[in-house]
């Protein structure tokens, strides 16, 4: 059997340029993989990113000729460090196979661990992601729980105003600070002056229609050091199409 690779194109687009592979067997593809590389980050490291990797379970024998070639490609453009990223986040699905992935999130098969761990890959962080039924009332001693680590800091919580650069861009900086890259591009190409404020509380505007919710934490300086959001598991609408959907618990990263 002959395994070639073929390089299927080169894109500029929201992760930058990246470089896309398909792997074949004579006309058949097999398997692909795209190539990108990051920003320097802080450590003055350059980061590249192997994302969308995809093989087929019958010739995953033959996945180390597709991640070698993109490793290959990846330091001879720089990258010290290379992460796997699926649907651009930043991590691959180890746990929860049984169940359907949040919206947004990984889903790959559990052994493309091996074949990356055989590639020299090792675990850098977790993520992990839960559901849960908030209370409809929430007692007053447990507000008061929450409240008191903020003011032992002199630091608050507040909504990301999105019609203010300054703040945006304080956010999105401490996004890609935990994440290796540049991974807010609506809010990015704002804060690098490609988008207008129109067009900033315009998307403020939608995203409080699907009601997704981006809140920061500020210290006494005004310092953006911590943030969560939540929004719409849109992926919740198939949990019921599936038997046994309600004790399902969510997989982690």
């Amino acid at each position: 059997m002959t395994v070639v690779i073929s390089h299927h194109s080169t894109l500029k687009g929201k992760k930058g340029e990246e470089e896309f592979f398909v792997l074949c067997t004579g006309e058949v593809p097999i398997g692909r993989a795209a190539i990108a590389l990051g920003s320097k980050q802080a450590d003055k490291k350059f980061v590249g990113f192997i994302d969308d990797f995809v093989i087929d379970p019958e010739y995953k024998d033959f996945a180390d000729t597709l991640i070698k070639r993109c490793l290959a490609i990846l330091k001879k453009k720089g990258a010290e460090e290379v992460i796997v990223r699926s649907r651009s986040f930043p991590a691959l699905q180890t746990q929860g196979y049984e169940n359907i992935p949040s919206y947004g999130l990984p889903h790959n098969p559990p052994w493309y661990l091996d074949i990356l761990r055989a590639n020299g890959f090792v675990p850098e962080k977790e993520w992990a992601v839960f559901r849960f039924k908030p209370p409809s009332k929430i007692l007053e001693e447990s507000i008061g729980e929450g409240e008191r680590p903020l003011e032992s800091q002199n630091a608050k919580f507040k909504s990301l105003n999105l019609s203010k650069r300054d703040q945006v861009k304080d956010f999105v900086d401490l996004i890609d600070s935990t994440s290796g890259e540049r991974s807010c591009y609506l809010l990015t190409r704002f804060t690098e002056g490609s988008d207008s404020v129109f067009k900033a509380i315009f998307n403020q505007i939608i995203y409080r229609l699907i009601e997704f919710r981006i809140y920061i934490g500020q210290n006494k300086f005004g310092g953006i050091v911590s943030f969560f959001y939540f929004r719409p598991d849109f992926n919740f609408a198939y949990i019921p199409l599936s038997s046994g959907a309600d004790s399902r618990s969510l997989p982690a990263f």
